[in-house]
């Protein structure tokens, strides 16, 4: 009989079959008598097995005709336990991560909405944290600001300019995914809120510590930073208590920015027609990576070049070799912004960054009494205050992400996955290409030796690097210029 079949059903088949197949060895009828006999029998046998079912429906043969009402029940019963369990943990997990965080101070209270990213993400996303002990280096007094800023309603706290620290895009690093997650990425002379809150008030995108309490710089607005207090205007950048910078190694940032400048490669998201042909004009002196630092030669300050550094470009008053080299020692914004303002021009801007008298150095006694005397409610300090620095290195992008808003005081700290960045635009035309030999490397590495001392120096400064951090970048570096001898005897900068 079919498996499906009750076994009432087979039974009844059986006799059937019996009476068909006697139907012919009789002459096409079967005995009354026999019919009747095997009738009795198949109803004796029904009856035993009902009786037998009765008393123990799970017996084999009578699971059949219960196992729909059984597995309906089951599933009920499953339904309601799952719902109960996610209930429960879910209540648990407001009250755990929602009232309390934890710092150096122990475990403290804070209020309900503090940092919490809105709703549809808190409740959907994964947040990962490695390190639940973590206390960060910052006082208590500043993560106390950080979080009283975050309390407020984002439709009510003050915008930048006046924010409490400071996000520096470097070119080329990584810094437009960086902008993504970013609350206000616009520029100084750009009205404010910017276009790009939207998304954060409507919930679109998760909040973090790195995106509300840091004013947006890039290069148009670099030239404001590098003035000294007495020089800026009242309305513009303020001394911040901490910077926000993102950096690569800077080989491969000088690369990058020669292959995405070249006109052979398309200028690929440029669209000012000014920045086009100024770079027509540059980059006739370099049709290729390896021409360049050619004319770099193994002197790179040996030129001379007296013009401006925004003065239009005129290769009738000087000659290739010169501009090779003074667009090296930052003498040209013309076409290359990027390579004017590097990575040590930029962070040498920051207030104190190179006198190391001021306390601006994260583990200086100096530095930690000095911020616990800083009024809160004025962002503005003379330069004698320290800052605190925090590196997002290209390489290590996302895990330095989450670590920057950890070290920040942020109680969930995510990734930029979570944090719902974008890709920033890629290349994909590459007619000059970032091929080079090793003399032209060596040579490269060579003019670049300037840039990787500061770009150690941050390094060593970033409070959310471990030395494991700084010696992976370190190895990456000597992989790129492994003649630069500075790098091979450079070892202080890892503890």
């Amino acid at each position: 009989a079919p498996s499906s079949a009750s076994a009432a059903d087979a039974i009844t088949l059986h006799i059937i079959s019996h009476t068909e197949w006697m139907g012919p060895l009789s002459g096409g009828r079967a005995n009354k008598a026999e019919q009747t006999q095997q009738q009795r029998s198949a109803d004796k046998d029904l009856t035993t097995h009902n009786t037998r079912c009765s008393r123990l429906p799970m017996l084999r043969g009578c699971r059949p005709a219960l196992g729909r009402v059984y597995t309906t029940s089951l599933l009920v019963l499953s339904s309601v336990y799952v719902f109960s369990l996610y209930s429960t943990l879910l209540a648990l997990s407001r009250i755990n991560n929602t009232h309390y965080m934890t710092t150096a101070f122990g475990k403290t209270p804070i209020s309900p909405i503090v940092s919490i990213p809105n709703k549809k993400h808190f409740e959907t996303k994964k947040y990962y944290n490695p390190n639940p002990n973590y206390e960060s280096p910052l006082p208590a007094n500043l993560l106390e600001d950080f979080r009283a800023f975050m309390s407020i309603p984002i439709v009510n706290r003050t915008l930048p300019p006046n924010t409490h620290g400071a996000f520096l895009h470097v070119g080329k690093a990584g810094g437009s995914t960086l902008c993504s997650v970013h609350e206000n990425n616009c520029h100084s002379f750009v009205r404010k809120p910017c276009a790009s809150r939207a998304k954060f008030v409507e919930g679109d995108l998760n909040e973090t510590y790195f995106g509300a309490l840091t004013t947006y710089i890039h290069t148009p607005d670099f030239h404001i930073l590098t003035k000294t207090t007495t020089e800026k205007p009242t309305w513009l950048y303020p001394d911040y208590q901490f910077y926000v910078a993102n950096l690569r190694d800077p080989f491969s940032k000088l690369v990058s920015i020669f292959t995405y400048l070249h006109p052979q490669n398309d200028f690929v998201g440029i669209t000012s027609g000014e920045v086009v042909r100024a770079c027509s004009n540059y980059f006739c002196c370099f049709p290729t990576l390896e021409s360049f630092a050619t004319l770099l030669g193994d002197d790179p300050l040996d030129f001379d070049y007296p013009h401006a550094p925004k003065a239009a470009l005129d290769l009738s008053q000087t000659n290739c070799t010169d501009l090779a080299r003074a667009s090296m020692a930052n003498k040209v914004e013309y076409c290359v912004k990027h390579l004017y303002w590097n990575t040590k021009t930029i962070l040498e801007g920051i207030p104190g960054w190179k006198d190391d008298t001021n306390g601006s150095r994260p583990n200086s006694n100096t530095a930690t009494r000095a911020l616990s005397e800083t009024n809160s409610s004025n962002h503005s300090r003379p330069l004698t205050q320290p800052f605190y620095f925090l590196a997002i290195r290209t390489e290590h992008m996302n895990e330095d992400f989450f670590k920057a808003n950890q070290a920040l005081g942020d109680p969930h700290p995510v990734f930029l996955k979570e944090a719902g960045y974008e890709l920033a635009r890629v290349q994909s035309v590459n007619r000059v290409s970032k091929n080079i030999t090793n003399v032209g490397r060596s040579r490269l590495c060579q003019a670049l030796l300037p840039e990787y001392q500061t770009y150690f120096e941050a390094l060593s400064r970033a409070i959310n690097l471990s030395p494991q951090d700084r010696q992976i970048s370190l190895e990456l570096s000597r992989r790129n210029c492994p003649d630069l001898e500075w790098l091979r005897r450079y070892e202080d900068f890892v503890q």
